[in-house]
């Protein structure tokens, strides 16, 4: 897609790994993007991959041949202790998106950059697929051992804060629980 889709009246669909993924529709048709969130991206295509781990590039063969959103300490590290070309990719770092968060206030989570995207698109509906943030569960039962309460509240904040940030710039969100 790159900076050619970027359209006023997009809608687009955020796919994470929680459970409630699976209500999910793979109907491209009704929706101008897909971004996918970690390893979702092996289940359903997408159009933009956002991650923030080299563990998960390695790991997981994308459908299609998304656009990687990461940010540049992973790119550093895949290329440089991974050896891995990314020429061949189309990229958009998390260090180039407009980023509302308080200074003091790290990105840090996949999810969260991905709202960062959305608003880069100029997307102005956004519906959302396992971003369910409870349990250590993924949406293929898989268990991730820094999936616990702890990480969900400090991830929750920022969620919550880049949501209100997107409704306030016009973007309604739907969530899917």
């Amino acid at each position: 897609m790159g900076s050619a889709g970027l359209l006023a009246g997009m809608r687009v669909a955020l796919l994470s790994c929680g459970p409630s993924v699976a209500k999910y529709e793979a109907q491209t048709k009704r929706y101008d993007v897909i971004i996918g969130v970690n390893r979702i991206v092996g289940k359903h295509y997408c159009d933009y991959w956002v991650f923030g781990d080299t563990e998960t590039f390695l790991a997981v063969e994308p459908i299609g041949r998304p656009i990687l959103v990461t940010d540049d300490a992973t790119t550093y590290s895949l290329a440089h202790n991974y050896y891995v070309g990314l020429d061949e990719y189309q990229q958009i770092s998390w260090e180039s998106l407009f980023n509302p968060l308080p200074l003091d206030t790290q990105l840090a989570f996949s999810a969260c950059a991905a709202l960062l995207l959305v608003k880069h698109l100029r997307a102005t509906s956004l519906d959302v697929f396992g971003v369910d943030m409870k349990g250590d569960a993924e949406w293929d039962g898989r268990t991730h051992p820094d999936r616990g309460e702890d990480r969900w509240q400090r991830e929750r904040l920022r969620w919550e804060y880049l949501i209100e940030w997107l409704r306030t710039g016009g973007i309604s969100a739907v969530f899917s629980k």
